[in-house]
């Protein structure tokens, strides 16, 4: 340790002496040299790994040295340097060391970690209050919002030295994929953006760009979010409003293959009026289109007449399915099974409408808006079914009504006591989709 103090301490290359420190700590020799060494020098030490901590994500273990350093006269660089410790690092340090006043530091650090986590977002990260079980698109609204803060959490609190770390852009996309499943669109697009200038637009080393594995799942969220974006705009020519926005935000992005053939068909779907005696031509070919680009759905033939019952039924059960992680796409295969029976093409019992009705429920509970849930659907699906689901559709178009949603900012500034508890989940929805821009 003499030879590099004086060969990089004392030959101005501090930075490289304070790192080869660091790593020789957890040796015997080592240490017996950190204690006959200066104060002052120790001093700069410790202000040296606060800056280093800053800039990297230390692994717990390699701070282990920290519990042999201590003595009293540098006390004061050790609270500088705790500030910067994180949750799992200060639990760590604490379960190594038995000295007194080094725990009374790790244990103050840590209670002022936890009370910053209960007021951070107004008290809603709490772990206790995440579910262990897996979260889906169907899952409360609360409990996913919760989840996505956590996760950029994450995100936030491990941010990566280097943009090419496979970790911090998996951590990333996760990120991404919860905003989505919040039904927050428009965030989980412009967090995409960021994604996407960050490792795409940056140039950089080759083994720094990210794996075909996380150009997929990124194209695969760029689709999903761009197919929603559009279906809730309700333009016209959604594949090529699609197809600009790619172009435009994700130029050099290989496009997600599902995109454009499931919004033609919805577009086809939509140009669908009145009754006929067989499948329109134009939906049955976007729909042979969806059928090559999905191949391991085994999605249903639909060319014979007869075979259109059973056809109708594997639609709605892939549609089901599909709700969970690509509710747009769902979307539109429901609209598909919905225009087939008014065709009169199909027929569905009660409990199959019940079945759609409530999925087109769970589409509005994700993203409240009209092109989910309105009159027609209800009328066309509602008769008959179980009553707390009819009653439910009939309750989401009340609070939908225009001017309703906008009312309820003022209503919860008066009675605030009627949004706590999720004993009307409708209307605080209702109240989401004013805040969010989708209902008026």
């Amino acid at each position: 340790m003499d030879f590099l103090l004086r060969a990089l301490y004392f030959g101005h290359r501090r930075g490289e002496f304070f790192l080869q420190l660091m790593k020789g700590l957890n040796s015997a020799p080592v240490l017996q040299w950190w204690k006959s060494s200066p104060l002052g020098l120790k001093s700069e030490f410790f202000l040296f790994l606060a800056d280093h901590l800053d800039e990297a994500d230390i692994d717990r273990r390699n701070l282990q040295f920290l519990v042999h350093l201590w003595e009293p006269e540098l006390a004061g660089s050790y609270r500088q340097l705790l500030a910067r410790l994180n949750l799992n690092q200060c639990r760590y340090l604490l379960s190594k060391t038995a000295n007194r006043e080094l725990r009374t530091l790790l244990k103050s650090r840590e209670e002022e970690i936890l009370s910053a986590q209960e007021n951070r977002y107004y008290g809603l990260l709490s772990p206790q209050e995440l579910p262990n079980r897996p979260l889906t698109v169907r899952s409360g609204k609360g409990e996913l919002i919760k989840a996505a803060l956590f996760q950029l959490e994450k995100v936030t609190l491990k941010p990566s030295a280097d943009a090419g770390d496979p970790q911090g852009l998996r951590s990333l996309l996760d990120a991404a994929e919860r905003i989505y499943q919040c039904g927050l669109i428009l965030d989980a697009w412009f967090l995409l953006e960021l994604i996407y200038q960050e490792y795409h637009s940056q140039p950089g080393p080759e083994d720094s760009r990210p794996s075909s594995s996380q150009n997929q799942r990124l194209s695969r969220l760029v689709g999903k979010t761009a197919s929603a974006l559009v279906i809730l705009k309700g333009e016209l020519r959604l594949a090529e409003q699609a197809a600009q926005l790619c172009r435009q935000y994700f130029p050099a992005l290989e496009t997600d293959q599902r995109l454009y053939p499931m919004l033609r068909l919805y577009e086809a779907v939509l140009s669908s009026t009145g009754k006929a005696a067989s499948l329109p031509w134009e939906i049955l070919s976007c729909y042979e289109g969806v059928q090559q680009v999905f191949p391991e759905d085994s999605l249903p033939e639909l060319r014979a007449l007869e075979d259109l019952q059973a056809a109708g039924r594997k639609l709605l059960e892939v549609g089901h399915h599909w709700l969970n992680s690509s509710p747009a796409e769902a979307f539109i295969l429901m609209e598909l099974v919905r225009i087939l029976r008014e065709h009169s093409l199909l027929v569905l019992s009660k409990k199959e409408r019940e079945m759609l009705l409530e999925d087109y429920i769970a589409l509005w509970k994700w993203v409240p808006c009209h092109r989910f849930i309105n009159s027609e659907i209800v009328d066309q699906l509602a008769q008959g079914i179980q009553p707390q689901v009819r009653q439910e559709a009939e309750q989401i178009l009340s609070w939908s009504q225009p001017g309703i949603p906008a009312s309820l900012l003022t209503d919860i500034q008066k009675r605030p006591e009627l949004y706590r508890g999720g004993t009307d989940p409708i209307r605080n929805l209702a109240l989401w989709g004013f805040l969010w821009g989708v209902l008026e």
